[in-house]
């Protein structure tokens, strides 16, 4: 809650107010804000019956900024493992038409005066023990930039209150206390792609209030949460894989050619062989011209002894990462309130932490490059998301004879304990299956290990760092016979840090207004809040203040 993807502002009042709503809540809503004032008289002096129903619209302009880019490009370095003691010199000549001008006597072979072909056998170590350094893809710019369209998401909320009787009231509300969907384009979007999240909270409420003056409540809180995450990270790998000669051997010529060092071919066509002088740099790997060429080369380095090969990867392999998950979860909310005199309410309430460990699927490609090609990988994964503890604590104090009823709150939001958004995938029960490349030829057991060279706690955990918040919020009730009049300013301080990348906040400044109609027990009305936020320090850097707006319509019933 507090910023993050948190909605504070649920019913027609909390909007209008931007939720500087807590010791002043009457009504129906006060199931959610407060339920311990749902003992109290409305603000007609009335002992009713009450139900609200509003609709509210979160709005967020489209806006664009620039991000340090996190692609740090993927490289890899081959080495050619080879076993002198398996060479076949023989055979070697025999591919390279030198067979007929040599002979082995003990481990030694004699070459009948043919310079260039006893230098091939001095170099044959060299030739195919060798280093070769692939780049797989190119880094981004340091800052690349990214854009948002605009953001509309709806959300309809219920509330309600009964009369009180011998000091007991009942209550509830359907609220969404969290919510979004929005869309990020470009490469600085990529992190947030297509992301949407929801939860819905269903809590019934109780109060025992005493001579209208003393009152305590508490709300059970039962939530649902669901979402789903379309989105592209770059995750830093570090470690070494492993292709056996068969692998290698067994590659596409397109594959097989980036795994070989250019000073084969040259050192091959140095001796005379055809099918090196015809297959040059830039003659596609699979034409007829690199057929005898690659054909014969994989024959020359089976001879040659080799064993394997050892690629070490360094930089960061794009994964593009389809997943979804949902979950039950619940908590409390425990309120108490307290007339000062006449005209103040003091007022304290404590959102207790709810868990949600969500359960879904997903589908992600990690891209290693043209050379090894791209690992699928299918599986179940855990979303950990929790929403922090609240405290509130408030005083509203009204002038001139019950007209103007002026709010203070301070929230204190302990996000430092608990996982915001800690995504977890079951790497070890997942399915592996390679495409293009090396990859395609290697079995699901060496394709989790290749997986397993990636580290995701950089970019699997968007809640790592937040720090416990503070909000100030100041609103201002008008209140005639007929026509209520609101209006707040707040204060709200991000709890993600700044400097890293995760979900883009900042500090919130906040002006609400609204106004509220009755007729003959009905009530009607309409409000705002505008959220600003600076975006110029942060890591998700714009020269535009941040907009969120969220528009609230209701309509209520008191019997």
């Amino acid at each position: 809650m507090a910023n993050g993807f948190q909605i504070s502002e649920q019913s027609l009042n909390g909007t209008a107010l931007g939720s500087a709503y807590v010791a002043g809540a009457r009504g129906a809503d006060a199931s959610y804000y407060n339920p311990a004032n749902m003992g109290f008289t409305n603000d007609w002096g009335e002992n009713r019956s009450e139900f609200e129903v509003t609709s509210t619209v979160i709005n967020i302009p489209a806006f664009k900024f620039m991000v340090p880019g996190s692609n740090q490009g993927l490289y890899s370095i081959t080495s050619l493992m080879v076993d002198k003691s398996k060479q076949n010199l023989l055979k070697i000549l025999g591919i390279l038409g030198l067979g007929d001008v040599g002979s082995v006597v003990g481990d030694k072979i004699i070459i009948n005066g043919l310079p260039a072909a006893q230098k091939l056998i001095n170099n044959l170590e060299n030739l195919t023990n060798q280093k070769v350094v692939t780049v797989a893809s190119m880094p981004s710019d340091q800052v690349v930039p990214g854009w948002t369209g605009t953001t509309n998401f709806i959300l309809p909320k219920f509330f309600y209150k009964s009369r009180t009787h011998n000091g007991f009231t009942f209550g509830g509300s359907f609220t969404a206390p969290s919510g979004l969907g929005m869309k990020w384009h470009g490469p600085g979007g990529e992190f947030l792609r297509d992301v949407f999240i929801m939860m819905v909270e269903l809590a019934p409420s109780i109060s025992y209030t005493i001579n209208n003056r003393f009152s305590v409540g508490v709300s059970g809180r039962g939530l649902y949460a669901t979402g789903s995450f379309n989105n592209t990270v770059y995750v830093p790998l570090h470690g070494a894989s492993v292709l056996t000669a068969s692998q290698i051997l067994g590659l596409p010529n397109k594959v097989f050619s980036q795994q070989v060092p250019s000073s084969m071919r040259q050192q091959l066509a140095s001796i005379g062989w055809q099918p090196a002088i015809n297959c040059q740099p830039n003659v596609d790997p699979n034409s007829t011209e690199c057929q005898a060429y690659y054909s014969g080369l994989k024959q020359i380095m089976r001879y040659s002894g080799l064993q394997q090969a050892d690629s070490d990867l360094y930089g960061t392999a794009q994964v593009v990462q389809q997943s979804n998950g949902s979950a039950w979860s619940g908590g409390y909310r425990a309120a108490a309130s307290m007339r000062v005199f006449d005209n103040g309410m003091f007022s304290v309430v404590y959102n207790s932490s709810v868990t949600f460990n969500m359960r879904g699927r997903l589908t992600a490609l990690t891209e290693l490059g043209p050379s090894l090609g791209d690992v699928l990988t299918r599986g179940s994964l855990n979303i950990n998301v929790s929403l922090p503890e609240m405290l509130d604590i408030a005083y509203a104090h009204e002038f001139f004879k019950h007209h103007l009823r002026i709010e203070g709150v301070y929230r204190r939001t302990f996000w430092s304990q608990g996982n915001k958004f800690l995504v977890t995938p079951d790497f070890a029960n997942a399915s592996y299956q390679g495409i293009g490349g090396a990859v395609q030829t290697l079995n699901s057991a060496t394709l989790k290990k290749m997986v397993g060279l990636a580290d995701f706690s950089g970019v699997m955990n968007m809640g790592a760092g937040w720090r416990d918040t503070n909000t100030f919020r100041v609103g201002a009730t008008y209140m005639g016979r007929s026509l209520r009049l609101m209006g707040a300013f707040c204060y709200d301080q991000a709890p993600s840090p700044q400097e890293a990348i995760g979900i883009p906040d900042s500090n919130g400044y906040t002006i609400a207004f609204g106004a509220k109609y009755n007729f003959r027990g009905f009530d009607i009305g309409w409000g705002g809040t505008f959220t600003f936020k600076s975006n110029r320090n942060g890591y998700y850097q714009s020269n535009d203040l941040g907009q969120l707006r969220i528009f609230s319509a209701s309509l209520g019933y008191r019997w």
